[in-house]
């Protein structure tokens, strides 16, 4: 199947969910305000595509969203790093991360909001915190999956290739 088939399937999908929404929302065999018609729904995100209010919080949502996935690539690599090639300081610091890792970043709410506010500082907290698990793990893994023989500078890689030493 060519991609201008699989566009063409995709788009006949959207289509035909839109039409099953307009017809479902219209016929009334759901409250309108479960399930609008797809009409209603299409001109208010019209609206609101042009609403300055509604697009600068789109804007601060997504720079919370950014600020907080900085940090934690600039907190989980070094460390995910650190964990994968050091058995030592892994085996030290699993009991605390095994702890922390199952914590939902929505349980934790409350308690950002009590130590940091409202505003910027907790939404980039809490989303730091939330993306730092599997940044933090896939670096680790990555590491873990490396081929020792593409890593010719890496200590627990062992020799460079053909030299004998590390």
């Amino acid at each position: 199947m060519s991609r201008r088939q699989e566009w063409g399937l995709g788009a006949l999908g959207v289509l035909l969910a839109l039409g099953v929404c307009e017809a479902v929302g219209r016929a009334g065999v759901v409250r309108r305000s479960y399930l609008p018609p797809a009409s209603d729904v299409l001109v208010r995100v019209a609206e609101l595509a042009v609403d300055p209010v509604f697009l600068g919080e789109v804007a601060a949502t997504l720079r919370a969203w950014a600020l907080g996935l900085a940090l934690a690539c600039a907190v989980a690599v070094p460390l995910g790093l650190l964990l994968g090639s050091v058995p030592v300081v892994e085996a030290a610091v699993r009991a605390v991360i095994e702890f922390l890792r199952p914590l939902p970043s929505v349980a934790l709410i409350p308690l950002v909001s009590l130590l940091l506010g409202s505003g910027l500082g907790t939404e980039v907290a809490l989303v730091a915190y939330a993306s730092v698990w599997p940044v933090l793990f896939n670096t680790v893994y990555g590491l873990g999956e490396t081929d020792p023989l593409a890593c010719t500078r890496c200590r627990p890689c062992g020799p460079r290739p053909g030299t004998g030493r590390r």
